[in-house]
């Protein structure tokens, strides 16, 4: 049993190539997270300093931003607490134990909260910070059930519009160097149950020295999980990078050996998917697309619970067995791709939910079509039936109505004969095309239906019957003249193969009884002959089994038409000459280009110029022209045959039928046969024109 397309083997590749994946994830994280903080070229202490210094930035600049958009703006109190806020949602981490002062360029004190006696042990950190600050350009404001005041204040007009300095633009005003961008700010007012709209104005302030003085312990990092992964990542981050380099690998070669592998079974190299693989891809794809978004659910929602409630390896191992199994679908999903795929027969489409869906839409939208159709069809004479209906449907009520309700017996029993003539004439004329029917029905074909009587549909009906038995009949003698021939097909082909096979019988006899040499020569001689003989009946017999049902290969391409007739007499040259006969062919002045193809062209000269040699008269002409006529290129060969033709053209055409009905010639009379079948694989046709001793065979061929 091979072992690397066995069940259990592939099992356990799947498993791995599901956990190693699980670990190519879980540490490409980890490096990612470890680049990105800056892991693996600093230590972990730096990393920390590095962001308290950028926290200790983001607060001097929220100080800076507060006092300037309190002593350089125009704005109202509140607003500039709520949009310090909002620019810098930021909170000191750990203790309140920090003081700050701002001085300008000159060194003059702003702001400060450091106390007038000092501190001792503190840690001192500077910035320099040239903040924003806004400038309000227009204000409105909207009350809880939406109303505005713009009544009372000015509409803010396109928010998006930039103010410039461009003194050719009239639409806008010339703002100072330090302006930055205009922007709207919203701000919802919960006690008054009002949002007030700012359309603002952002200026570049001067640069301030913000100094912030922190006590021992003011910024401590909180121990946490992140950290805490960070300084074991930290140590291990080599390490990590070869679990990375190796998981991948390892996922790469046992996806390889699932591709090579899927759909094969031990001691059968054909494909043949099974279990798992058999499942719809889209409904597998949707299976592990929903695993993925369950996995995702649940680090979002329950990772931080299960590391306040429960040690960290009980949540890492956790993370790894619902990451292992979403891995699995993973792997069984490109496991059964591989699978689906290698059948090159679109099973992969053809087998999916969404191509079932697909197909039964199909399915239906041709039914209600096919439905259309039948109503579209039976418009025309459904007319002819819902017309006297509805006049029926209206003479009865008013033969009703004039007899009771106005006492108007003659008008009444006028229409009332009518409805009752019109009735019994429809009567009339179904009993008479029931009958018409019957009779065919029994075999009697040639009973026609009479339409004497039968006027509109009814009349179109009897001719339609009449004619399907016209058709019944000629069908029925074109059934006996298959049956004759195939009768006498059986009886030609005993005759043809028993009078070869006899003789060879009987001079393999001859040769197994005493004789000269000289003999044995001739017996020889007479073996080859009438070997050759079957042989080329049974080529022949093969030949026409191929021809007429079209199991053979066409290859159509533009041909010149005197060119290849050229080449056919050239061929038979010697024969031609052998036979007394002389080929009179004029080739045209321009060159007419037909469809054909060259190999069995060549088949159909050949049987025509064969039965030219074998059945025409000795020192005639045999005639060959060519012409173009309404897109189709004609080739007609002419010859006088030196044997009386009793019999006609279609009848020339069939199997085993010679111009020696003696079947004295070696021939096997299915030449034409098989050049009228080659022919039609052509998109052509083959013609023949018997008129006395004349015959005539016409080759139509399709135009280039």
């Amino acid at each position: 049993m091979t072992l690397k397309h066995h069940m259990s083997f592939k099992f356990l590749a799947v498993v791995v190539c599901a956990f190693t994946l699980l670990v190519s994830l879980a540490s490409g994280i980890c490096v990612a997270v470890l680049l990105r903080e800056g892991l693996y070229n600093s230590s972990l202490e730096e990393v920390q300093e590095q962001s308290k210094r950028d926290d200790l930035n983001t607060l001097a600049d929220s100080i800076a931003t507060k006092y300037a958009a309190a002593n350089l703006s125009n704005c109202p109190k509140d607003l500039i607490e709520n949009y310090a806020l909002d620019k810098f949602p930021f909170q000191l981490p750990g203790t309140d134990l920090w003081y700050f002062t701002m001085k300008d360029e000159g060194g003059h004190v702003l702001s400060s909260n450091y106390p007038a006696d000092g501190l001792l042990q503190i840690q001192t950190y500077e910035f320099l910070i040239r903040p924003e600050y806004p400038v309000v350009l227009d204000y409105y404001t909207v009350d809880g059930s939406g109303l505005t005041n713009d009544d009372f204040f000015p509409s803010l007009g396109d928010p998006n519009k930039t103010p410039t300095n461009d003194p050719d633009d009239p639409t806008t005003e010339s703002m100072p160097d330090n302006y930055l961008y205009t922007f709207s700010y919203r701000w919802h007012d919960d006690t008054a149950n009002m949002t007030h709209v700012y359309k603002l104005a952002a200026y570049r302030g001067p640069m301030y020295l913000v100094t912030l003085y922190l006590h021992p312990g003011a910024y401590e990092h909180a121990a946490s999980l992140e950290w805490e992964l960070m300084e074991l990542g930290q140590q291990y981050r080599y390490a990590l990078l070869s679990i990375l380099f190796a998981s991948t690998l390892i996922f790469a070669i046992t996806l390889v050996y699932l591709c090579c592998a899927a759909g094969r079974r031990p001691k059968n190299t054909d494909l043949n998917p099974g279990g798992l693989n058999l499942l719809p891809l889209d409904i597998y794809a949707l299976l592990a697309g929903y695993a993925v978004y369950l996995e995702l659910g649940f680090l979002a929602r329950t990772l931080s619970r299960l590391l306040q409630e429960y040690p960290i390896w009980i949540t890492v191992f956790a993370i790894m067995t619902s990451g292992f199994l979403v891995c699995l679908v993973l792997v069984g999903l490109f496991f059964a791709i591989a699978a689906q795929t290698k059948l090159r027969t679109g099973y992969w489409w053809r087998h999916c939910a969404i191509c079932w869906l697909l197909n039964k839409l199909r399915q239906g939208l041709l039914a209600v079509l096919k439905l259309l159709r039948r109503l579209f069809g039976i418009i025309p004479a459904l007319w002819q039936w819902l017309l006297p209906t509805a006049i029926l449907a209206v003479a009865l009520p008013l033969t009703i109505y004039l007899w009771i309700a106005k006492n108007l017996f003659l008008p009444a029993m006028i229409v009332g004969l009518l409805c009752i003539a019109w009735t019994l004439y429809c009567a009339y004329c179904f009993c008479v095309l029931l009958a018409g029917a019957k009779r065919m029905s029994q075999g009697n074909l040639n009973a026609q239906i009479s339409a004497k009587h039968l006027n509109g549909p009814f009349a179109r009906f009897a001719g339609h019957l009449n004619a399907l038995a016209d058709v019944a009949v000629v069908a029925a003698q074109k059934q006996m003249t298959s049956e004759r021939m195939k009768a006498e097909l059986v009886t030609n082909v005993s005759h043809d193969i028993k009078t070869p096979l006899t003789s060879i019988i009987n001079y393999v006899d001859l040769l197994q009884k005493a004789h000269s040499a000289k003999e044995a020569s001739e017996y020889l001689e007479v073996l080859d002959r009438q070997s050759q003989r079957m042989k080329k009946l049974i080529d022949d017999l093969t030949e026409m089994s191929k021809a007429s049902t079209g199991n053979m290969s066409v290859d159509i391409v533009s041909m010149d038409a005197a060119e290849t007739v050229n080449q056919a007499l050239g061929e038979f040259s010697e024969k031609l000459s052998t036979a007394e006969l002389i080929p009179v062919f004029t080739p045209p002045e321009e060159p007419l280009l037909m469809r054909a193809d060259g190999r069995l062209t060549w088949r159909v000269l050949s049987n025509l110029l064969s039965n030219a040699v074998k059945y025409a008269l000795p020192g005639t002409r045999l005639y060959i022209n060519m012409v173009k006529l309404d897109g189709k290129i004609l080739i007609s060969l002419k010859n006088i045959s030196k044997e009386p033709l009793n019999v006609d053209s279609d009848e020339l055409m069939e199997r085993f039928v010679r111009g020696d009905v003696s079947r004295n010639t070696e021939g096997s009379g299915l030449g034409l046969n098989i050049a009228k079948s080659l022919m039609e694989l052509q998109h052509g046709q083959l013609q023949l024109l018997v008129d006395g001793d004349l015959f005539k065979a016409t080759l139509v061929f399709p135009e280039a």
